[in-house]
């Protein structure tokens, strides 16, 4: 009942939340064909989601390819994702980025 759906360019991620949310997003849920996209612009729509996130958010994006979109970077951003879902038509698979934890080294 709390979620809000925006429908908008998900490349015009940081102006879209600031016109609609007074507070960062517990998770932003992508269905963007991000394969259809440059590299470039697919991992600048990552890192914008990871600086826009609440502490603990995540970036959910669905995909039929069988690689993640956007691919775990070292000291980025951290990557899970689901079993392929031979069900769907066509099989799809969910993958979910979240920020790293800001480490205290002192």
């Amino acid at each position: 009942p709390k979620a809000l759906v925006i429908r908008g360019d998900a490349f015009a991620l940081p102006d879209i939340i600031k016109e609609y949310l007074d507070a960062p997003p517990a998770a932003i849920v992508s269905g963007l064909p991000l394969f259809n996209f440059p590299m470039a612009r697919r991992i600048g729509l990552v890192d914008n989601a990871m600086a826009e996130l609440a502490p603990g958010g995540s970036f959910i994006q669905f995909s039929y390819h069988f690689l993640p979109p956007v691919r775990r970077e070292a000291g980025r951003f951290d990557l899970r994702g689901t079993r392929r879902v031979w069900w769907n038509v066509f099989p799809a698979r969910v993958w979910v980025y979240t920020p790293l934890a800001v480490r205290n080294c002192s």
